[in-house]
């Protein structure tokens, strides 16, 4: 697993979308379900591209396996992704130790 930072030719759409995805939805009313449906996708990808936000990928064999991003200016987590298939594997917790 190799973990680097992120680049805008990298395809992260899919695997952000695939983790909310996974997410428990029933948890929540219907306009939070539009929101992480439609809203945070978006939002997301909008904000690697932010100058104040630094994302790094996790990739293995060519497949991004994870993402994580960190505002440097508010000094908080920006997003944290990984494919609902490579959960439990550890690569959540080797990108929150990058951006630290």
């Amino acid at each position: 697993m190799r973990i680097r930072r992120y680049r805008p030719e990298d395809k992260t759409e899919p695997v952000i979308r695939k983790a909310i995805k996974d997410i428990d939805i029933e948890k929540y009313n219907e306009e939070q379900k539009k929101h992480l449906e439609n809203v945070i996708p978006d939002m997301i990808l909008d904000y690697m591209e932010k100058q104040n936000n630094i994302y790094y990928i996790a990739k293995e064999e060519d497949e991004i396996q994870g993402l994580a991003g960190i505002n440097r200016e508010e000094e908080r987590i920006s997003g944290i992704f990984v494919l609902p298939e490579k959960q439990s594997l550890g690569i959540g917790s080797k990108l929150l130790k990058r951006i630290e």
